[in-house]
């Protein structure tokens, strides 16, 4: 399998060249598109190979959000243009409100040196050329990019644009509604987008990666994993990469050859058939076990953090940014967990975890089959149970407005209260809790998605502030080194 994604990345690379003879956004947004998400799916196959299955799992997700965008974009010869624009300039949009949201407390990251340092002489410059504060810049960016994508919508009419005064960051930019467009397509969610480009009436790709694997994402899944699981995800992202590729390839005249390998790499990756998964309900069943729950989370924890580590010596800077917001998530949980009503804690994390996995292997299931049947009553259960735990926590309206149980780390007391993973990281860690939040969870999240598309941010010729791409790492380390601390500080 991994010589056939060779073939594929070699055949993409070659492609990717005939793109770029056109030197314009549009061509450098595809063909950028294309090659993070090789150089991800290459970084997944060696966590595999070298037995970190979480941390793979983790960099998988970027690459389906971004196969099935970069599909939808060449879906169709006519609006090839306009949609990788209006990708364009969503990507950029929200790379430079994130860093908005920073800078609006500069001494939020006081006790950061290095982009300190960066930020006061990114001042000076601008200063110095009579171009106000960097906030002012910023915010002057903004404005321009949502001008430029409302300029290409207006002139396109896929959606009224006033649908994206509730959408500032513009995450729908993909939106098509037939009452303005024509045509009977309608696409207002990611799940439409997968469904339509990717051929997948029953959103099976959407349910494996947005769904499950999601929980790994937000570092709240504690759960072993099959070598079966992570096979099933190295032919659904091979499947994605030849799908990007045949995308690519779609309008171009090919070589002999180049006609002749793409169908060769067609016919070979057929024959891998995604199977899905055997129900394991055992540990669903099974009575929570504290001590067992904690040991399993902590591991997991450990073997992200090795990863980590792992990715920095092999210089793998994409997938380092990637798997940092969830180690941020896993440590604030386990720190809480701990330091919070630690009985309770454990558990609610733990039937969190379950609830989310019941309902997205309920979702893969055949529907009104016995295993659904069988499933939901077991969610139930756990709800149930779930409930009954949070009552001396949080207010019974907090809990009954939950209906996915995600929230498992509120505290509403006459004490203290904590409503938000927000809230949670300025009480665990009170200097640096602002940055590393906006940091790992917001500015990063543009990675976690697959939006970036590492192409240049500058101001006069000089790279903008924290903008410098995934090869700086300055930030990446030092939010991580602060993570580590307060992960070892019980021990």
């Amino acid at each position: 399998m991994n010589n056939l994604f060779e073939q594929v990345k070699q055949l993409t690379e070659e492609i990717s060249k005939e793109w770029n003879k056109t030197d314009s956004i549009v061509s450098k947004t595809v063909t950028q598109m294309a090659k993070l998400n090789l150089e991800l799916t290459d970084n997944f196959l060696e966590l595999v190979k070298n037995k970190m299955p979480i941390a793979a799992r983790i960099i998988a997700r970027p690459v389906y959000e971004r196969s099935v965008f970069l599909q939808f974009i060449l879906h169709d010869r006519r609006e090839i243009s306009s949609r990788a624009l209006l990708f364009y300039h969503s990507s950029r949009l929200r790379q430079y409100l994130w860093l908005n949201y920073i800078l609006k407390d500069p001494t939020c990251f006081k006790n950061f040196e290095m982009e300190q340092k960066w930020f006061k002489k990114q001042s000076q410059f601008l200063k110095k050329n009579k171009k106000g504060t960097l906030k002012n810049w910023v915010s002057q960016q903004i404005e321009n990019e949502k001008q430029a994508f409302n300029r290409i919508e207006n002139m396109v009419n896929y959606c009224e644009v006033s649908h994206f005064d509730k959408d500032e960051r513009r995450k729908t930019w993909y939106r098509l509604d037939p009452e303005v467009f024509g045509g009977n397509l309608k696409i207002s969610t990611l799940s439409d987008v997968s469904k339509y480009v990717l051929n997948d009436p029953q959103n099976y790709y959407y349910n494996l990666f947005y769904g499950i694997d999601s929980l790994f994402t937000h570092g709240y899944l504690i759960s072993d994993i099959f070598p079966e699981e992570a096979n099933e995800f190295k032919i659904a992202l091979l499947n994605l990469c030849l799908g990007n590729l045949k995308a690519m390839c779609k309008f171009m005249d090919l070589s002999v050859n180049q006609e002749k390998q793409l169908n060769l790499l067609t016919r070979k990756v057929k024959q891998l058939h995604l199977n899905k998964q055997p129900l394991r309900l055992t540990e669903f069943e099974e009575k929570l076990d504290d001590k067992k729950l904690k040991d399993k989370f902590k591991v997991q924890i450990e073997q992200n953090f090795k990863a980590y580590q792992w990715l920095e010596n092999k210089h793998y800077n994409y997938a380092l940014h990637i798997l940092l917001r969830t180690i941020n998530e896993q440590v604030m949980s386990w720190k809480w967990m701990l330091s919070n009503n630690s009985d309770k804690r454990i558990k609610l994390f733990a039937l969190t975890s379950q609830i989310q996995t019941i309902s997205d292997i309920y979702r893969l299931c055949v529907p009104n089959s016995k295993e659904q049947q069988k499933l939901s009553h077991l969610r139930r259960d756990k709800k149930d149970i779930y409930d009954e735990l949070a009552n001396d926590l949080m207010r019974e309206r907090t809990i009954k407005k939950d209906k996915q149980k995600r929230r498992w780390f509120v505290l509403e007391s006459n004490a203290q209260t904590v409503h938000s993973m927000h809230q949670l990281e300025h009480v665990l860690l009170p200097e640096d809790g602002e940055f590393s939040y906006l940091y790992a969870n917001g500015f990063l999240s543009v990675h976690v998605h697959g939006i970036n598309l590492e192409l240049p941010y500058s101001i006069e010729n000089k790279t903008v502030f924290l903008l410098a791409g995934v090869t700086d790492k300055n930030a990446c380390h030092h939010v991580t080194e602060k993570l580590w601390n307060l992960f070892k500080s019980e021990e």
